[in-house]
């Protein structure tokens, strides 16, 4: 499982704060890359988020039990 921590969700700066980008403009060129790289890192995040829940489904289940009533229990 690949760790990651809420840092890594953040969008990051693609340049130096106070430098423009290679091509001159003044805001940050997203591209196709960063599309791809946000999609990865979206998959990543649910498929963590995934085996924590079953992780805990597990542990959680251990102490669980099917218990069934019938007419007339006092619950």
């Amino acid at each position: 499982m690949l760790q990651l921590t809420p840092t890594h969700y953040a969008q990051r700066p693609r340049c130096a704060p106070g430098s423009s980008p290679p091509d001159g403009s003044p805001q940050a060129h997203l591209g196709p890359w960063t599309v791809e790289e946000i999609s990865s890192l979206h998959h990543q995040v649910k498929e963590n988020l995934e085996k924590s829940t079953e992780k805990y489904k597990a542990a959680v289940d251990v102490y669980r039990r099917e218990v069934q009533f019938n007419v007339g229990d006092l619950v």
